[in-house]
């Protein structure tokens, strides 16, 4: 650093080497990891809204550099107590549909 009061030669920068850079796709930003974490994240949201059930806030968390979590998280955010109620009452509707569906279905023996 240059002491106070004296003047700050400018920054010159010398190109030494042309290089030529391919451009991208959008398979630059994306590895095999957080393909896989979208392809299922994507099938976990298609699932509840097969029910209809949303969740406004989700979305895919990367890995943390700075903690123990090395893997892709899904994380679906918070809901209200509204929701909550509303999301379990389509919930055990479908899966008391499907309880009635096995049992009137023969046993496979």
């Amino acid at each position: 650093m240059p002491p106070p009061g004296s003047a700050q030669r400018p920054l010159s920068l010398r190109r030494t080497q042309q290089t030529e850079f391919e451009t991208i796709g959008r398979d630059y930003w994306a590895t095999g990891e957080r393909e896989e974490a979208e392809e299922k994240a994507t099938a976990f949201v298609n699932a509840f809204r097969r029910l209809g059930i949303d969740f406004d806030g989700i979305g895919i968390k990367e890995p943390c550099g700075g903690c123990r979590r090395r893997e892709h998280k899904v994380a679906i955010g918070s809901i209200s107590v509204a929701e909550a109620g509303d999301f379990a009452g389509k919930l055990n509707q479908a899966l008391d549909l499907l309880g009635g569906y096995r049992a009137q279905q023969p046993c496979p023996d």
